[in-house]
Parts: C-alpha cells; structure tokens; sequence
C-alpha cells in the first residue's frame, strides 16, 4: 500500500530527467529491479524510456560493452562488460518480446509482448528445445492499426501468444511456425 506507493515515488524522482545523473541517480545495478517494477506496475512506457536513455548514453559514447556503472564508463573505461548491466536483455526477452514459461507446464512459453513507445521487436530466446523466435510489429494506422506476432518454436513446445499493455488493445494477427 503506502510503501509501495513511497517506493515507486523515489524511484520515480530518481528517473528523472533532473536526477538521472546526480548523486541520487539508480545505478545499473538496480535498473534489473527497477525495470521489473515499472513493467509490473503498468509503467511500461518509462521503462522503456528508461532503456533508452541509460544504454543509450553507452551507447553514444562508444560503449563496445556494458559498463559497470555510469559514472564510472564516463570518467574511466574499466569494469567493462558486467552482467548486472544488462537487463535490457532480460526485459526484451521477457517483456517485450513476451517470451515466459508457464508455470506448471514445462513444455508450453507464453509468448506476451508489451510495449507502449515500440512498434516492432524481433529476437530470439533460449530454450531446453531450442530457440523461440519471436517478431512482433504494429502495421496500419488509425482505425487499422493491428498486431502482427511471428513465433518460430521446436516442435515440442505449445505456444500461447497473448499480448499485454497496449499492444493488446490492437487486433491481432498470430503465425505460430513449429520446427
């Protein structure tokens, strides 16, 4: 209740344009944490904006891997390539290309997309059997606007494709291909 609320505020201000590079800024290590509680929580729009412009400052300084901390791949290049640095991969595969077990069902993946700034995404995600590839884009404008979803999964796989967010107020056009 009021704590989550709380949390959400300080992580909120911590966002901001304002702070993002202060002394009270989130650093990499706690986006993973941060980035599952904006999706959570139906804030999937900052989330991505915060995807955006966090790598994206990596990105646009010539970042060849993910540092460790921001300030630091700033002001030194070392403690390149650290693992906690990359839950954006963790969010494109899990969030918005939507690609999750279903708890009790070992050979069955929901594929569930969500975005809100995003019209297309593509990637692949491992799995026991093999990759699920996954393609998602919003084709058409205004009132024909809809969802296309391409999913490449083994054989021995079921697959549930279902959107969320935004994307799943669209029409839906699904091609589930088994390999």
């Amino acid at each position: 209740g009021r704590q989550a609320r709380a949390a959400m505020e300080y992580v909120r201000e911590c966002l901001s344009d304002e702070n993002f590079m202060s002394p009270t800024h989130l650093e990499l290590y706690f986006h993973k944490y941060v980035l599952d509680m904006l999706y959570d929580r139906g804030e999937v729009a900052l989330a991505e904006r915060v995807m955006r412009r966090s790598w994206g400052l990596m990105q646009n300084a010539g970042a060849w891997a993910m540092w460790e901390t921001l300030y630091r791949g700033i002001e030194k290049r070392d403690d390149l390539c650290i693992g906690w640095s990359c839950a954006p991969m963790i969010s494109l595969a899990r969030r918005i290309l939507g690609v999750r077990p279903v708890p009790g069902h070992p050979r069955e993946v929901l594929v569930a997309p969500m975005a809100e700034t995003l019209t297309f995404a593509r990637g692949a995600v491992a799995h026991p059997d093999g990759p699920i590839e996954v393609e998602w884009r919003v084709c058409g404008a205004g009132k024909a606007r809809r969802l296309e979803v391409t999913v490449s999964a083994p054989k021995a796989l079921r697959v549930r494709v279902a959107p969320e967010a935004a994307l799943a107020e669209l029409p839906l056009k699904t091609s589930v291909r088994k390999r």
